[in-house]
């Protein structure tokens, strides 16, 4: 199944409004835009590589003359999944408690063994100063890219930072879990690209996965479908009292006690360096769209006759006056 997490991690990163930056990495074939210098070219090539890795004739190895690029592409983009550190390594929990009739679902990554051992630098501010578990919510367009290069520091980013930085420049966390899915509700956008995204197979595989009866669901598009992907992690704890105020480098221990972590109440400033993520948890949830007759307990064509019997009624009371 972890294929099926990074198809579907990579479709949405695809389709979010700031693709160039958080659709990374990508294999350099469909990063290429063919000299078309259009926008939406990246999210073209990256559903349409995913949808043919899916196809029965690409999995039998069947294959037409005139669909040799597309199967070039799928080729390419497995490969490259397959190569990443992290799909060996991770591991799916499921998350659902065996209610199969239940549309909201969650899975959860767990990637910190996968991730290989902690930095010299991170060992160093941990023996320093300890560490602290913490939560950090976002949208799903960019759990692509932080499964890949990290939780990164984007306080600055016009493009991409959501809250600002009211406590410095730094990724921001909490250690309540509740907090962070909090965010990560507020960032989420639906849009037509990203509900594009969630029409593929890789997700039905894993709704299967979280016990979900997937034979009971309709066609996807029947669907508002949303993810909410809140990472958990190991941040260094921030400098205690005792521990000075920030001021330089300590020559002993190679602390720059300035990049040290700031807490306010629940929150964490943290420098990108001194996160590790061990987990990423994604709470999928599918709402049956709703429509103009669905605010009716009658069907069209009842509405149908009962209006005709109330002309005819109408008609008829005419008459006899």
């Amino acid at each position: 199944r972890m294929l099926d997490v990074q198809t579907l991690l990579l479709r949405c990163a695809a389709a979010g409004r700031n693709r160039s930056k958080v659709c990374s990495p990508i294999p350099a074939e469909l990063a290429s835009d063919g000299g078309v210098h259009d926008g939406d070219w990246l999210a073209r090539q990256v559903f349409s590589a995913t949808k043919q890795m899916y196809s029965t004739e690409f999995r039998k190895g069947r294959t037409e003359q005139s669909d040799y690029d597309e199967n070039q592409h799928a080729w390419t983009l497995l490969t490259f999944l397959l190569s990443l550190p992290w799909t060996k390594g991770g591991r799916l929990i499921s998350d659902n408690a065996n209610n199969s009739t239940s549309k909201t679902v969650t899975i959860v990554l767990n990637i910190g063994s996968a991730l290989g051992d902690e930095t010299p630098e991170f060992a160093r501010y941990a023996r320093e100063f300890g560490t602290v578990h913490a939560y950090h919510g976002t949208k799903i367009e960019n759990a692509w890219s932080i499964l890949n290069h990290g939780l990164r520091n984007l306080s600055y980013d016009n493009a991409l930072s959501e809250n600002g930085a009211m406590m410095g420049a730094g990724v921001y966390l909490s250690t309540a879990f509740e907090v962070a899915d909090m965010f990560a509700q507020t960032a989420t956008r639906n849009t037509k690209a990203l509900a594009y995204a969630f029409q593929h197979e890789s997700l039905l595989r894993l709704l299967h996965f979280a016990k979900v009866d997937v034979a009971s669901l309709g066609p996807l598009d029947e669907y508002d479908i949303s993810c909410l992907p809140v990472f958990e992690a190991t941040i260094i704890a921030p400098p205690t009292e005792d521990d000075g105020e920030p001021s330089v480098t300590d020559d002993r221990t190679g602390i720059d006690t300035k990049k040290c972590t700031r807490q306010e109440g629940k929150y964490f400033v943290a420098d990108s360096d001194l996160i590790r993520i061990s987990k990423l948890h994604l709470r999928f949830d599918l709402a049956t769209k709703s429509s103009l007759w669905s605010w009716f307990p009658l069907r069209p064509p009842l509405y149908a006759i009962v209006i005709f019997i109330a002309i005819w009624w109408l008609v008829v009371s005419d008459d006899k006056e």
